[in-house]
């Protein structure tokens, strides 16, 4: 039943629930009881020095684990989804626990550090969602990326020493932080915190940017954005104010595209007119956004994770004039919760620090983006006749294009002030040949819908097109760059033709076909990203060295590296809405009218808001009546019916934030999704028209998709990640109703 070689216990093969390991042993290997469904208890001697990586992993069972005092090591992922296991006490002797050791212990609440631990590895207790407290030991110096991400009970946070260092997202996604814990996590932060909040980008740089999705009510209105709320303002009337402020994303953005209050300078909410330059519409904006620290938790982490943080915005503006909200008053609503002492005079100060900084970092000490100076790092110019135009070629699958190829093209032409930006597909035979190797050769587009999105993606701008040269190419017909970019010369016989390179594929260029006639007769331009020396990798190799006066390197935006067309499709895979945001709208719509899109149901919004447990559709459960689902389960973890009574009157937001703070009944882990369920069916068949509405979606996934991390009963959008139990049950529902509407013959 044990194989144990030299003190290494490799594996176990018997039945027993209850192990004692034998004396003895020194190592527990490897995956030693990986995947044990039996196993409940475990007592590791004191020979034991070391447990291995996934040794103990995804055993469901285990309840209990006795260490003995002379471990040294845990190893990754050592205890990873023992769900059941809900306290370890770890022993003085330990000095490392490795990445992800406790990863997912969902049922873990109670941990005991040992004072000899030197530091937490990443994501050490990442999706202990019942942890609620953590005491750092003053031995530990460094608390590594995410170690407590997902630990939403977690309340507590406390450190023995004040030079313990944390990563700023070591605590992501801890939305039960009490205020003490807050204020004092970022006196630990590793460095002063430098954030540019970014649409494109994640963790902090995307849940701080106003169009990210998040739930809240101001002034009655349901929102599903700051930007919604922002952009409505440009509108005077109320109802169109409504229908935007439920909007999120580019969505959101784009509905409020209507310049017209520029002229007036008068912005509106709720019938009230505010004049853009006063202290009325000010107080208008702090409303708001101490509305959204109010009701949302993650939103009121992340600022109170704030403190002394430094903060950029890619895009912004200082005029108050040209928009409804300036780079410093965002970051005065993002500062001020963390940061009591600041004024809004500071807020203007760091935008404007903001701004220079960043011009500084594109485009040298004298600031501008002027082309000729962003190709002037240490190659001067591409070796061309100055007079002559220049046309800029993008060549790829594209299989999807997204909004990164688009905006490295644009890049491109502006860094080489070109005349043209050529996007240059290849042929479907090689990216089907290409996608075979990872067994997904049915993603590959037809050269028609690739053509059809690439041309969309130019319209409009007279500086994009897209060049046919290598879809015309017969199947396995053999052709290099540099014959496709001498047919493009042909048809620009005039123009210089530079190839757009990624500094990643330097080391490849000299083995291209023909390369020398490729470099003396082709400009090459390296894009590079942050990190990277490509003008080192040039001047260190011997053939680059010798034909530097060829290549010429330009910067692109940093998010580039966070979009790509197999990360969109693997999004799309897993029904991860977040992809929507990866191409331009007018490719998302082609690929959905395609049939490239799997239908889904992903979002219980806008249509399909009756989906959602904050629909207002009263219901009758327990002997009470409700307002909504929403109320009717957060009354259910009270015992007492008089407790339960406060809840029938209430709206969701305000019942979901009462069901935080009532006495939890003692099963209520255990019962909540069969009470969910029950609800759910409630709401379904005393609303006939919801009813009919649920059985009109067919047979589509229901996915209670959301930002805000909930993984029981939705799916995290930002990880696809999430037991979605909540769309689960509505699909039970779906389908007990549809049989029942069968079998009456209606």
């Amino acid at each position: 039943m044990w194989q144990i070689e030299d003190g290494n216990l490799i594996s176990y093969s018997g039945d027993e629930t209850d192990l004692v390991i034998p004396e003895g042993t020194v190592q527990i290997a490897n995956r030693a009881f990986f995947g044990n469904k039996r196993l409940r208890s475990v007592r590791i001697p004191d020979t034991v020095m070391k447990i291995s990586s996934f040794a103990f992993a995804e055993c469901e069972a285990l309840e209990s684990v006795e260490m003995g005092e002379n471990i040294k090591r845990i190893g990754e992922h050592a205890f990873e989804k023992c769900s059941n296991l809900k306290e370890m006490i770890l022993p003085d002797s330990v000095r490392s626990v490795q990445d992800a050791a406790f990863q997912d212990c969902s049922g873990l609440s109670r941990v005991r550090l040992p004072g000899q631990l030197m530091s937490l590895s990443n994501r050490v207790f990442a999706g202990c969602c019942r942890l609620k407290e953590a005491v750092i030991p003053a031995g530990v110096r460094t608390v590594e990326k995410e170690v407590f991400s997902g630990c939403t009970a977690l309340r507590s946070v406390i450190f023995e020493s004040a030079d313990t260092a944390v990563w700023d997202n070591s605590f992501e996604e801890c939305t039960g932080l009490e205020e003490e814990s807050m204020r004092r996590i970022p006196e630990h932060f590793r460095r002063p915190l430098e954030l540019w909040i970014n649409s494109s980008g994640s963790g902090f740089a995307l849940r701080l940017h106003n169009r990210q999705e998040r739930h809240f009510v101001f002034d009655d209105v349901v929102c599903g954005s700051l930007e919604g709320v922002l952009q409505s303002l440009k509108f005077p009337d109320s109802a169109v104010q409504e229908e935007i402020c439920g909007l999120s994303g580019r969505e959101a953005y784009e509905a409020g595209m209507d310049p017209g209050w520029k002229e007036t300078q008068t912005l509106y909410w709720r019938g009230e007119a505010y004049a853009r330059e006063s202290a009325e519409y000010d107080c208008l904006m702090d409303r708001l956004y101490q509305a959204v620290y109010d009701q949302d938790p993650q939103f009121r982490l992340d600022v109170n994770l704030l403190k002394g943080a430094k903060l950029y915005l890619k895009k912004g503006s200082s005029c108050r004039a040209n928009h409804v909200q300036t780079r410093a008053e965002l970051f005065w609503e993002l500062l001020r919760f963390a940061n009591p002492e600041m004024s809004r005079e500071d807020a203007e100060r760091m935008a404007e620090a903001g701004r220079k900084s960043r011009q500084t970092e594109e485009f040298g000490e004298n600031g501008g983006p002027d082309s000729e100076m962003a190709l002037s790092r240490d190659f001067t110019r591409v070796k061309t006749e100055e007079d002559r135009p220049r046309i800029v070629v993008l060549g790829g699958s594209f299989n999807p294009p997204t909004a990164a190829h688009l905006a490295l093209l644009k890049a491109a032409v502006d860094a080489a002030g070109a005349q043209l930006g050529l996007f240059v597909p290849t042929p479907f035979w090689y990216v089907e040949r290409k996608l075979k190797k990872t067994g997904h050769q049915e993603e590959a587009l037809p050269d028609e819908l690739r053509l059809k999105m690439l041309q969309s993606m130019c319209a409009g701008d007279r500086c994009l097109a897209v060049d046919e040269s290598e879809l015309r190419r017969p199947k396995g017909e053999k052709s290099f760059t540099f014959e496709t970019l001498e047919k493009i010369q042909e048809h620009y016989p005039e123009s210089r033709i530079l190839f757009v390179a990624g500094s990643d594929k330097l080391h490849i260029i000299p083995r291209w076909h023909r390369i020398r006639e490729f470099v003396e007769k082709f400009g090459i331009l390296v894009a590079k990203r942050r990190g990277e020396s490509p003008e080192t990798v040039i001047m260190n190799h011997p053939f680059l060295a010798e034909y530097r006066e060829s290549f010429a390197v330009f910067k692109v935006p940093d998010w580039l590296d966070t979009v790509s067309s197999s990360g969109f499709r693997e999004k799309v895979r897993r029904h991860d809405r977040s992809a929507k945001g990866m191409v331009t709208k007018e490719v998302w719509e082609l690929l959905k009218k395609n049939g490239k899109i799997p239908e889904v149901i992903d979002r219980f919004r806008e249509e399909y808001d009756f989906l959602s447990n904050f629909y207002p559709a009263e219901i009758e459960y327990g002997g009470l009546r409700y307002l909504n689902s929403e109320a009717a389960f957060q009354a259910q973890k009270c015992l007492t019916e008089e407790e339960k009574q406060q809840f029938t009157c209430l709206p969701s937001n305000k019942a979901k934030r009462l069901g935080r703070q009532v006495q939890l009944r003692p099963d209520w882990e255990e019962v909540k999704v069969a009470l969910m369920e029950e609800i759910v069916r409630a709401k379904f068949s005393q609303n006939p028209e919801l009813k009919a509405k649920l059985i009109a979606t067919g047979e589509i996934p229901l996915i209670e998709g959301n930002t805000w991390g909930d993984t029981c009963w939705g799916v995290d959008v930002r990880t696809g990640k999430g037991d979605n139990h909540l769309g689960r049950i509505l699909m039970q529902v779906r389908r007990e109703l549809t049989e029942k509407t069968r079998s009456d013959g209606i």
